[in-house]
């Protein structure tokens, strides 16, 4: 099985080297074509329709965000961790937008209301070497 997996800090700037590069058309048509795509951190947030939420970091409003959009392989956003500020930004945004809470994954599909959509059944430590 052949995998690709994006990743970076930097949401906005990994998308304009990956514009630059003429790689955001051919991920989205390689992922459209049955490739396999895992996004870790600023990968996962390329995989959605826009990273407005990067606004965030800039001390910005992620609505005002031009051209972010994105991969756009699923039909929501997703951020990694929860702020409180996404939870604004859903009340302008029409997609649902998933977060990475500490203990489970939470949704909102608008309006500021949040639903929780998974909890883990158990947590493990891992022993470091």
């Amino acid at each position: 099985m052949r995998c690709d997996q994006p990743f970076g800090r930097e949401h906005h700037a990994f998308l304009a080297r990956l514009r630059r590069g003429c790689m955001l058309e051919r991920l989205r048509n390689w992922a459209n074509d049955g490739g396999l795509l895992i996004g870790t951190s600023a990968g996962s947030i390329l995989m959605t329709p826009s990273i407005a939420e990067d606004a965030l970091f800039g001390n910005e409003r992620p609505e005002n965000l031009k051209d972010g959009a994105a991969l756009d392989l699923v039909p929501f956003e997703f951020f990694p961790s929860y702020l409180p500020d996404l939870l604004a930004y859903s009340t302008w945004n029409s997609r649902p937008i998933i977060f990475g809470g500490s203990s489970a994954l939470i949704v909102s599909h608008g309006k500021g209301q949040l639903a929780t959509l998974l909890r883990p059944l158990r947590t493990a430590k891992i022993a470091q070497p």
